[in-house]
């Protein structure tokens, strides 16, 4: 890929249900590269920018532009997980760096070694020739930060810590981003964790941990702006738990779930639940009860001992 892919060009950058710090960083640091290189994008989202993303400076349109040229889907393995519609009449890039057996874009850069879809964008962009600003920089580091949950995740290594480096040399606010990460949390998040951990289930040999979450729960996590899968680090907390699971009850009889594991790849059992992920991190949504999806979860499990 060159600039002159961007060059001239109007694009529309859309990402997942859900925002976390690597989608939101991967779209800034999208939008900055086209821009640099002549172009104009925007990033289309039907949520708004969350609270403690604000401080990177960007603003989402909550509707498709009369006219574009091209569509870039960022950190999405499956069109389910999309947040808005995704046009089929215009070519799509998808740069990922999820495992997927779906290749749905016209153009995909997948690489499932990278640590996140923001360090792809950071190949991409020394490949291309492209000047950086404080602003890339910043959504870089959010991006890998939140990815490797500070540094902690199966996904982290030498290449995360060489990244943060070189973007922290750029301008880049290191405290800043690990703080808005971690330490930005609200009252109302506190009392849900404690919620959680008040209702976490363990199986009787202690190898899987997880909650299900009622309608009641979930309907407030969406009012406060919570991000539900930030409690999937008490699942494996207790060090002889192999498996942890969040399944959260939607509206219109969908559950939304999250996976983890130590030592089993989630990402085939969440495929078999229609969505997908990481070898040892995935999610899903699904139509039917919590305890219709947490029967089949646990179903699939037992295929995948």
């Amino acid at each position: 890929m060159t600039n002159k892919f961007f060059n001239n060009k109007y694009f529309v950058i859309l990402i997942h249900k859900d925002i976390d710090g690597d989608c939101i960083g991967s779209s800034i640091a999208t939008k900055a590269m086209i821009e640099s290189s002549g172009g104009q994008a925007d990033i289309v989202s039907s949520e708004p920018v969350p609270e403690n993303y604000k401080w990177l400076g960007t603003e989402f349109i909550n509707k498709f532009p009369e006219t574009y040229d091209s569509v870039i889907v960022l950190d999405t393995p499956v069109i389910d997980r999309i947040n808005m519609p995704l046009p089929k009449e215009k070519q799509i890039l998808v740069i990922d760096h999820h495992p997927t057996d779906v290749l749905y874009g016209d153009f995909n850069i997948i690489d499932t070694d990278s640590p996140s879809t923001g360090a792809i964008l950071e190949t991409l962009r020394l490949n291309m020739n492209l000047p950086i600003t404080t602003k890339y920089a910043n959504a870089i580091l959010v991006s890998i930060i939140s990815d490797t949950r500070g540094y902690a995740t199966v996904n982290t290594d030498k290449i995360s810590f060489d990244l943060t480096s070189a973007m922290i040399d750029a301008g880049a606010d290191f405290r800043k981003a690990y703080d808005m990460e971690f330490n930005s949390r609200t009252p109302a998040f506190l009392h849900f964790v404690g919620w959680a951990l008040s209702n976490i289930e363990y199986s009787e040999d202690n190898k899987i941990a997880g909650f299900t979450v009622p309608s009641s729960i979930t309907d407030n996590i969406k009012k406060e702006n919570i991000q539900p899968g930030e409690i999937m680090v008490y699942t494996m907390m207790v060090p002889t738990v192999e498996f942890g699971y969040a399944l959260y009850e939607k509206p219109d009889s969908m559950v939304s779930g999250s996976l983890r594991s130590r030592t089993l790849s989630v990402n085939k059992i969440a495929e078999t639940l229609g969505g997908g992920g990481h070898d040892k991190a995935a999610g899903f949504r699904r139509k039917g009860t919590l305890q219709e999806v947490k029967d089949k979860m646990l179903i699939e499990l037992i295929k995948n001992l």
